[in-house]
């Protein structure tokens, strides 16, 4: 049995595969905080990180404004590879929030309410606009079921014309104290 040589294959380049896991870019939070949008950015910013939202959503397309009466508003989008199906989401929310966000393809001008626990709180909608997922909302100074008094007086009350609702700074002071 003589075994003929393999030939040995015409030299060429081969394309070299590797797989870099970068992170994710984080918000962007000022490096100072000297004006009250520096404040409603980084509250912000620091809510999203510790509720987990950072994980879904794109931070180059965050906006946070302070409206009338000291409101911080705020507008973010999903990443894009993140589509309205249980697949693509399925790995980065919980199931019950799945389900809500699932359901918004199956209806025009459908939006899903959330709020978080924190203090101050997150309350925001999600809603799919030109096939992908955005969020809006605003911050509260505390979740109405863990902190009801709280939500009352510097929320409820002020969305009604009675009081004022806290400044981003004293929200930021609360949310600091509270870390």
């Amino acid at each position: 049995m003589n075994a003929a040589p393999i030939p040995a294959p015409p030299e060429r380049e081969e394309p070299m595969f590797c797989m870099v896991l970068a992170p994710r870019p984080m918000f962007e939070v000022p490096a100072s905080l000297s004006e009250p949008i520096d404040y409603a950015r980084r509250l912000v910013a620091a809510l999203f990180t510790g509720s987990l939202l950072s994980d879904v959503l794109d931070p180059a397309t965050l906006r946070v404004i302070i409206g009338e009466g000291n409101w911080i508003s705020y507008e973010c989008s999903f990443w894009e590879y993140l589509k309205c199906d249980r697949q693509s989401l399925k790995s980065s929310l919980k199931p019950s929030a799945l389900r809500k966000i699932v359901r918004l393809a199956y209806g025009p001008d459908r939006r899903t309410w959330f709020r978080s626990r924190t203090k101050p709180s997150l309350h925001y909608f999600i809603y799919l606009e030109q096939g992908r997922l955005k969020l809006k909302g605003h911050v509260d100074a505390a979740a109405p079921r863990k902190n009801p008094y709280v939500h009352l007086v510097d929320d409820y009350l002020p969305a009604h014309g009675i009081g004022t609702h806290p400044t981003a700074e004293q929200l930021w002071a609360a949310y600091k104290t509270r870390r």
